[in-house]
């Protein structure tokens, strides 16, 4: 992905942020975002979704909505051109175990609309898990516990 320089984040008003916490968000995002846009193409309601899913999750702690805005749209750009597999090769020497959990949980809980995770996010979700080296199974759990939370009640 290679665009920590572009994300402008320790330039202007905003407060500098360290190159571990840019790639912790660049992590987070680029899960979060092959989930739900593998092609790079993201509709406006999904991008709110992410940012309100980022919004107050500790690995982005110090990254505002505008900073997660601006960098999903980067992540957006490069999985449009590069694709996603390439961008978690960039990613692959950065993502700690506990890293790529949080990224998988965040990105099963910006998937679920409506209370459910449509079949083809679930299958790129278990692509993802695999990828990350994260079992089947604690996906599994996981959709369960996410499913219980975002379920809405009429």
């Amino acid at each position: 992905m290679g665009h920590l320089a572009e994300i402008g984040i320790q330039s202007g008003a905003r407060p500098a942020i360290s190159v571990a916490a840019a790639d912790r968000a660049r992590i987070v995002l680029a899960v979060v975002l092959i989930a739900l846009a593998p092609d790079g193409r993201a509709a406006p309601e999904t991008l709110v979704r992410v940012v309100q899913v980022c919004r107050g999750a500790p690995v982005l702690a110090g990254f505002g909505p505008a900073a997660v805005e601006e960098l999903a749209g980067l992540t957006l750009r490069a999985l449009a051109t590069r694709g996603p597999d390439r961008v978690l090769a960039d990613l692959r020497g950065l993502m700690t175990r506990p890293l790529a959990e949080t990224a998988l949980a965040l990105a099963v809980r910006a998937a679920f609309q409506g209370g459910r995770v449509a079949p083809e996010t679930a299958g790129i979700l278990g692509g993802l898990a695999t990828h990350l080296g994260l079992p089947a199974a604690w996906l599994s759990d996981l959709l369960d516990v996410l499913g219980a939370l975002e379920r809405p009640f009429v």
